[in-house]
């Protein structure tokens, strides 16, 4: 914004000059006094609270009295991103990420999004604020944001935010399924398993240590109990805890069956 203006009306050799002003298109026109007094070239100087104020001169020659156009100040701050829209970290999806933009001069604010920095940027409906809420989902990976403001200097639109997902934290067992005892058949025995980030879990079984893995029909749960049966001594079982970061077994478990 200018700190000053400077008005001028032509000067004619015998005229006397009287500069007015008033602060809105209906106000009561003031003299300027001795400041505006005998001037052909005011210097005005100019404030936010001056945007609308008018002025003119009012001319005194041998033939009476006239005014000049009268000049309207139109006071506005340049458009300006204080702060820029980032994406602070690396979001798992399903979580939110907070945008927002702190802007000088602006009087509206518009976000927009484009899958890649190659397309073209969309108006996103209602996010018409000073901050955006991003619902971080699959497949979000390179979207950007951006938001464009406007006001009476023009539009201006902000740097990129560019999503960036993070990996899916990774499954861990952090409590082994056990059971140490020499078990009879028809003894009931419970396996149990802990797994941070796990979604799923799969319980298998095997009759020996060099036997494939069967899958344990309909054993889902982190903890499996079962009816030992005659003929399963050395069998072996483990779970399979699965999340979205991955899969992982449980050490296997051999079980001990005494004979009947």
């Amino acid at each position: 914004m200018k700190k000053s203006v400077k008005l001028q009306v032509p000067k004619v050799k015998g005229n006397t000059y009287q500069w007015y002003f008033r602060t809105s298109k209906n106000a009561v026109w003031q003299s300027m006094g001795k400041k505006g007094a005998g001037k052909v070239k005011l210097s005005v100087k100019i404030t936010m609270a001056m945007d609308g104020w008018q002025y003119r001169c009012q001319v005194t020659s041998a033939s009476g009295i006239s005014y000049s156009d009268i000049y309207e100040l139109y006071v506005y701050e340049p458009l300006k991103v204080r702060k820029q829209p980032k994406w602070n970290q690396k979001s798992l999806p399903g979580t939110k990420m907070t945008l927002s933009i702190t802007a000088q001069g602006a009087d509206s604010y518009q976000w927009l999004t484009r899958p890649n920095s190659g397309a073209a940027w969309t108006a996103i409906d209602g996010a018409t604020g000073t901050s955006y809420v991003v619902d971080v989902q699959e497949g979000m990976a390179g979207r950007q944001y951006a938001c464009q403001i406007t006001g009476r200097a023009g539009t201006v639109r902000s740097k990129s935010a560019i999503v960036k997902l993070a990996p899916w934290p990774k499954v861990k067992i952090t409590k082994q399924p056990m059971w140490k005892n020499a078990v009879q058949p028809g003894n009931v025995v419970t396996l149990s398993v802990k797994a941070l980030n796990a979604e799923t879990y799969q319980w298998y079984y095997r009759t020996s240590s060099n036997g494939a893995w069967i899958i344990y029909s309909g054993a889902t749960q982190p903890i499996l109990t079962f009816t030992v049966g005659a003929g399963t001594n050395g069998y072996q079982y483990k779970c399979t805890a699965k999340g979205r970061g991955g899969s992982v077994d449980s050490k296997p478990v051999i079980l001990k069956v005494l004979a009947p």
